[in-house]
C-alpha cells in the first residue's frame, strides 16, 4: 500500500533581534545591578522578615542536631544504649591516642588529651554529621610538628631576653605551644571561611587516587619520624627536602647508640599489637561487637612496668614525663605571629578539613541521611580555633577510630559527648599516672595504627592496570609528600 501522507512544510518569517531592541520592542526592564550591602540586606529580610518568636525558637534548637533528633522522634531508647557503648569506647581510643599524637606533633602528650576534649565536645555540640568522631590524628600530628619544628625558633627569637615561661614551660616548649596554637587557629579560621562561603563544592574534585597517594606517603612519613624513640637514639632532625632521606641518614649516623632495652620494647609492643588487631579482634569484635583495646591494655602495662622497674633511672628508657593534673589554663595565641604562621598553616586546614569530610561523606552515604559539607566545615573550624585558647592542637577526623566506633553503633554526636565525659575523668583524676609510659610504646601504637593507611601502597598494581590516570595521580600527589 503506498504512503500517500503528503509532505508539510512550515516556512516562518521572523525578524533578527539583538537584546537590546528585543527589550525596547516588549518593553522588557533590565534588571539593576545591585550592590553587596543591598543583597545581604535583601537576604536578612527574605531569612528574617515576619519571624514569630516560635520560629526563632525552632532555628536556635535546629543548631543543635541531637535536640532536632529527639524533636522529630528519630531518636530511639536502642540508640541511646548503643551511643553510650560508642562513646566509651571512643573515649578509651581517644587516651592512647592522644598522649601518642600529641608526642609526634612535637609537643608535650597533655596537648593531645587536651585535645581530645575540648573540640570533640564542642563538635560532639553542633556537629551535623551523626558518625563523625574528631580528635587527634596520626597525619595531622605529622603535619603540625613539620609546622612547629619549622617555625618555632623564629618565635623564640620574638621573646624578650627577660622572658618567663608560664606553666612550667621551658623556653623552647612554650614556643612549640605558641606556634602550634597559632598555627591552629589560623587553619581554624580558613576552615571556618570555607563553610561561611559556601566552598565545600570543592569536595566532589578530590579524587580517590590523590587522597590515597597523600594518605600512603604520610603515613610512610610517620614511620620513619617514628623510628628514633623505637630505637631510643637521639638524631638530628632535617627540615630539606627530600626529608625522609635526609632523616634516615641522620637516624643512621647514630644508630651505634640505639638502646637495645627501648628496641626489645618497640618489637615487643608491635608483635602484639599486630597480631591482637588482625587476628584476635576480627574473632572478639563477632561475639561482643567491641573491639578488644589493646593500646590502653599495653599502656597500662607498660607504665606499671616502667615504674616499678625503673625503667627511666635504671635503663634510660625514655618515658612520657610530666603529665599536670586538671583542665589547661586559657593561653591567648599570639596574634602578632599571625601572618608569619599562615603559609604554614594551609596544609593544615586543607588536609584537616578534606580528611573529616571525606569520612563524613562516605557515612552519610552508608546510613542515607542529607548532608551539608558546608556547615561542618564551619563546626570543625569553630571547634578549634576555640579550642586553640586551651591549649588544644588542631582535631580532624580519622577514620582508624571512625571505623572502630561505628562498627560498635554510634548513632549520634551524643557518643562524642559521652566520650567526653570519660576524658575529663582522666584529665582530673588520673593524668598523673601516665607520666612513666615509655615513649616507645606510644611510637608502636602510631606505626601500628598506620598499617591500613599503607594498604593502598599494594593497590599500585592494580591501580595501574585500571587507570594509568589514576596511577599517576597517586603517585604524583605521593612523591609531593615524600619529596616536599
Amino acid at each position: 500500500m503506498a504512503d500517500n501522507t503528503e509532505d508539510l512544510t512550515y516556512h516562518v518569517h521572523r525578524p533578527v533581534l539583538d537584546y537590546g531592541t528585543f527589550a525596547t520592542k516588549y518593553r522588557e526592564t533590565f534588571r539593576r545591578k545591585r550592590s553587596l550591602l543591598e543583597v545581604a540586606r535583601d537576604e536578612a529580610k527574605q531569612q528574617c522578615g515576619g519571624c514569630t518568636g516560635r520560629h526563632w525558637v525552632s532555628r536556635l534548637l535546629n543548631l543543635v542536631p541531637l535536640v532536632n533528633l529527639l524533636r522529630l522522634n528519630q531518636y530511639s531508647r536502642t540508640d541511646l544504649l548503643s551511643d553510650v557503648v560508642a562513646g566509651f569506647t571512643t573515649c578509651v581510643f581517644h587516651i592512647p591516642q592522644g598522649l601518642a599524637y600529641g608526642l609526634l606533633a612535637s609537643l608535650k602528650p597533655i596537648n593531645g588529651l587536651y585535645t581530645s576534649l575540648f573540640p570533640v565536645f564542642i563538635f560532639g555540640i553542633f556537629g551535623r554529621s551523626r558518625h563523625l568522631s574528631i580528635g587527634t590524628f596520626s597525619l595531622m600530628a605529622l603535619l603540625l610538628s613539620d609546622m612547629i619544628e619549622a617555625n618555632y625558633e623564629a618565635y623564640i627569637r620574638r621573646m624578650p631576653g627577660n622572658f618567663s615561661a608560664p606553666m612550667n614551660y621551658t623556653g623552647a616548649e612554650y614556643a612549640k605551644l605558641q606556634t602550634a596554637v597559632v598555627g591552629t587557629f589560623a587553619a581554624s579560621v580558613m576552615i571556618l571561611t570555607v563553610g561561611i562561603l559556601r566552598l565545600g563544592f570543592f569536595m566532589r574534585y578530590m579524587s580517590d587516587a590523590m587522597l590515597k597517594g597523600f594518605t600512603a606517603a604520610a603515613a610512610v612519613q610517620v614511620v620513619v619520624s617514628q623510628l628514633p624513640l623505637l630505637l631510643g637514639i637521639q638524631p638530628e632532625r632535617s627540615n630539606s627536602h627530600f626529608r625522609i632521606v635526609a632523616s634516615l641518614i641522620n637516624q643512621f649516623k647514630v644508630i651505634k647508640s640505639t638502646n637495645f632495652v627501648t628496641l626489645g620494647i618497640s618489637i615487643g609492643s608491635i608483635i602484639i599489637l599486630y597480631l591482637v588487631k588482625e587476628f584476635v579482634n576480627p574473632r572478639v569484635k563477632k561475639k561482643i561487637r567491641v573491639p578488644l583495646p589493646i593500646e590502653l591494655i599495653m599502656i597500662v602495662i607498660s607504665l606499671l612496668v616502667s615504674k616499678f622497674a625503673k625503667f627511666n633511672e635504671k635503663l634510660q628508657v625514655a618515658i612520657v614525663g610530666e603529665v599536670p593534673r586538671g583542665l589547661p589554663s586559657p593561653l591567648v595565641p599570639d596574634f602578632g605571629f599571625l601572618p608569619a604562621m599562615l603559609p604554614a598553616a594551609i596544609p593544615v586546614g586543607l588536609v584537616g578539613g578534606v580528611v573529616t569530610m571525606s569520612l563524613a561523606k562516605m557515612y552519610c552515604l552508608e546510613f542515607q541521611y542529607s548532608y551539608d559539607f558546608n556547615e561542618d566545615f564551619a563546626i570543625l573550624g569553630v571547634s578549634s580555633l576555640v579550642s586553640s585558647f586551651f591549649q588544644c592542637f588542631f582535631a580532624c577526623g580519622a577514620l582508624a577510630r571512625n571505623s572502630v566506633v561505628v562498627s560498635v553503633g554510634m548513632k549520634s554526636q551524643l557518643a562524642s559527648l559521652i566520650s567526653c565525659s570519660g576524658m575529663l575523668l582522666v584529665l582530673l583524676a588520673i593524668g598523673p599516672f601516665f607520666e612513666t609510659i615509655p615513649t616507645c610504646v606510644l611510637g608502636s601504637i602510631i606505626v601500628v595504627s598506620l598499617i591500613n593507611v599503607m594498604s593502598p601502597l599494594k593497590e599500585l598494581p592494580r591501580i595501574f592496570r585500571v587507570s594509568r590516570v589514576d596511577f599517576a595521580v597517586f603517585v604524583v600527589s605521593g612523591l609531593a609528600v615524600l619529596v616536599l
